[in-house]
């Protein structure tokens, strides 16, 4: 696995998750296919994407909207793992605050470079050591 430093975890986090965002839409699943998937899936599936079916009693409600949802985009995306779930809104507030930090923290290091560089003022007893 692949060993990422620590300020830029969020950032890769954050990637991750608007890949599976953006990734959830695409071609709409044959039925078939969704049939396969059990009852609780479809459910999330809808979850996802924001959509509620109060009306569905069959597996077949769900598969339904499911197809009618499909091109909704995803309101929520879910780590590769499935360890963490976020929705767009904390994604974006993730990525700038992560981003804003990353920005704040280079201004920091530039100034502390740019103090140590330079030329240094003698000091009185470096001067009477020149003289001598």
């Amino acid at each position: 696995m692949l060993a990422v430093p620590g300020r830029w975890r969020p950032l890769l986090l954050a990637a991750t998750l608007l890949a599976a965002i953006a990734s959830s839409a695409g071609t709409v699943p044959s039925r078939e296919e969704l049939q396969e998937k059990s009852s609780k899936e479809l459910k999330a599936i809808l979850k996802s994407r924001g959509a509620k079916c109060r009306k569905c009693l069959e597996k077949e409600d769900l598969i339904d909207r499911v197809v009618v949802t499909w091109e909704w985009s995803a309101v929520e995306a879910v780590s590769p793992d499935g360890k963490v779930k976020m929705t767009r809104d904390q994604f974006t507030k993730t990525f700038q605050s992560s981003f804003k930090k990353h920005l704040s923290d280079q201004r920091t290091t530039r100034i502390q470079a740019d103090d140590d560089s330079g030329h240094q003022l003698a000091t009185e007893d470096e001067e009477e050591e020149d003289e001598d």
